[in-house]
């Protein structure tokens, strides 16, 4: 009997201590690291039939009485829903990643801050990693080749390949990794096919003018690729191969370490095609022999209710042009190398409800050569060419940093943006005139947002300086 009342008293002061207790609970959404309000939750008691439902504050938080160890649902419209387990007491913390094939797109290209893709004021389109994967794109080109609006070129011989997008020209579509433009553009384009898809999340497209945010060059449009971001506190190891009877041989792969707060990320990889000819005979490839070497570090820190993102991707192309034999059976080739460095540094953060801020510093380097050799086809002996003329090297610097601060909340209906843009480019090159040529250009804009019912109404204004030209008020 003695025994019986004892086991009734622990059994009441365990109750009573674990109805006591509070537990507490913090949502926020990845890539951003944003708190999620009203996000909903649901506490199914692990080995019974208990449940208890709550949603987060403005700022992502919940406290609740729970009274039962817990499997715990999270759920919240573009996100996926995340499912842990959960003791009476505790205080976690949870992140939940973006749902790229959800209904209401999470975007954050020209944005005052990330937001759902229909309440964008541009015409943002998402390609995210479904449709990368279901086109076993290798880089960008591969990806927009079918799309609306969008027209791809190639040259053969070079392996550039350009685009157009609403029939304006790649000179006038600015390409941007994790904000930070790619610099390198030959005859007025970036080559599509330079930008790997290895490590990206979604691309976003926005079609029509952006200038006022992003400079003049942004006149047809704008495409951000976004990278992969760490995942919360695991380990993860991803490699994939792909191969073509063409003769297409590809290999990448993905290493991740990630915890509580810091995280670091490292992939790479190679691609590779021999050549195609339709004529086989024929020494030159009217599809060009190209080697691919690319690799990104990136290293994460989550801060409060933001975090810092150190990044560095390197490139490495090698494109040879086999020319035909001559009567002295000699050939003449081109060897095409390009290597390509971007380095940023990035921090975003949202110190309260409505207000949000990011900034990033980056430098840039593009290297692009060209050299002729020539093969004696009897000794099978290759040597530099002695033709000046079959040589030249092209070196660009570039020193980019922007930054913009919103604030969403001060009034019912109106939101406010400014921010600034900054870009140094450096060229050198037996191509540029006098051999070095350097542009400065330094902006600051801003805009104000109503919105009401379905209404939205968006002035904005941009003021430049240029070191070469008189910049256009925008």
């Amino acid at each position: 009997m003695r025994e019986v009342f004892s086991y009734i008293l622990i059994t009441l002061l365990l109750s009573a201590g674990l109805s006591a207790q509070q537990t507490e609970v913090r949502v926020f959404g990845l890539p951003d690291s944003l708190s999620i309000p009203n996000a909903h939750l649901v506490f199914h008691q692990i080995g019974g039939e208990g449940e208890q439902f709550g949603l987060t504050g403005p700022d992502g938080f919940m406290r609740t009485a729970l009274t039962f160890i817990a499997r715990v649902e999270i759920s919240f419209v573009g996100y996926q829903t995340l499912v842990d387990t959960i003791h009476p007491g505790e205080k976690r913390v949870f992140y939940m990643k973006s749902d790229p094939f959800g209904l209401d797109e999470v975007v954050v290209t020209a944005q005052y801050a990330p937001e759902s893709e229909r309440n964008s004021v541009y015409k943002v389109r998402v390609l995210g990693e479904k449709q990368i994967e279901n086109r076993a794109a290798v880089n960008v080109a591969d990806l927009l080749e079918n799309q609306l609006n969008i027209r791809i070129s190639q040259d053969n011989a070079t392996g550039t390949t350009g685009m157009s997008m609403m029939g304006l020209g790649g000179e006038n579509i600015k390409i941007l990794l994790d904000g930070v433009p790619l610099i390198g553009r030959l005859n007025g384009v970036i080559d599509l096919n330079q930008i790997n898809l290895n490590n990206i999340e979604r691309v976003e497209v926005i079609e029509g003018p952006v200038s006022v945010s992003y400079g003049s060059n942004a006149l047809g449009g704008v495409i951000n690729l976004i990278s992969k971001s760490p995942e919360h506190e695991q380990v993860r190891l991803n490699l994939n191969s792909y191969y073509e009877t063409v003769g297409q041989y590809n290999f990448d792969g993905l290493a991740e370490v990630a915890g509580p707060n810091d995280a670091l990320q490292l992939s790479g990889g190679r691609n590779f095609f021999d050549g195609f000819s339709t004529t086989e005979y024929n020494r030159g490839d009217d599809w060009n022999l190209k080697e691919q070497f690319f690799g990104k570090a990136l290293y994460q820190r989550r801060i409060d209710k933001g975090r810092i993102r150190i990044g560095s991707n390197g490139f490495y192309e090698i494109i040879k042009d086999k020319g035909e034999i001559n009567a002295q059976n000699l050939a003449f080739d081109q060897h095409y190398r390009t290597t390509r460095f971007v380095n940023d540094v990035s921090l975003n953060r949202a110190p309260r409800e409505g207000v949000y801020y990011e900034a990033f510093f980056a430098y840039s380097y593009f290297e692009r050569k060209r050299n002729g050799y020539v093969k004696d086809m009897e000794t099978l002996i290759t040597t530099p060419s002695l033709d000046p003329a079959k040589h030249d090297t092209s070196v660009f610097h570039s020193f980019s940093s922007r930054g913009n601060w919103s604030h969403n909340a001060f009034h019912p209906h109106l939101s406010a943006q400014l921010g600034y843009d900054v870009n140094y480019e450096l060229g050198l090159g037996e191509r540029i005139r006098d051999g070095r040529q350097d542009i400065m250009d330094a902006a600051i804009f801003g805009s104000v947002k109503w919105k009401k019912g379905l209404w939205v109404v968006q002035p904005a204004l941009r003021m430049a300086y240029n070191t070469k030209y008189d910049a256009p008020l925008i």
